[in-house]
């Protein structure tokens, strides 16, 4: 996620673009005469939305890796690995 302080005249110009900016994660802090007055971040639906979008993925991807038994486990860490 990237974050950038914006001047309150450059959001004035680039008003319609800030929608999608903000949905695709960035979040700004809105600047007047050198001090913040507003934060714009993604809302906590959008969080939401990703975390399970997360979840859903890891799911599928346990669904294909085999599991590895515990004994198998610490025969890997006391052969050094990681």
């Amino acid at each position: 996620m990237s974050e950038e302080n914006i001047g309150s005249r450059k959001v004035k110009t680039e008003l319609p673009e800030t929608p999608g900016r903000v949905r695709a994660g960035e979040s700004s802090a809105v600047t007047d005469r050198g001090g913040t007055v507003a934060d714009l971040s993604p809302g906590r639906a959008a969080s939401k939305q990703k975390t399970a979008v997360a979840i859903d993925a890891i799911r599928r991807t346990r669904k294909t890796v085999p599991s590895i038994s515990d004994e198998r486990l610490e025969e890997y860490r006391k052969e050094g690995r990681k």
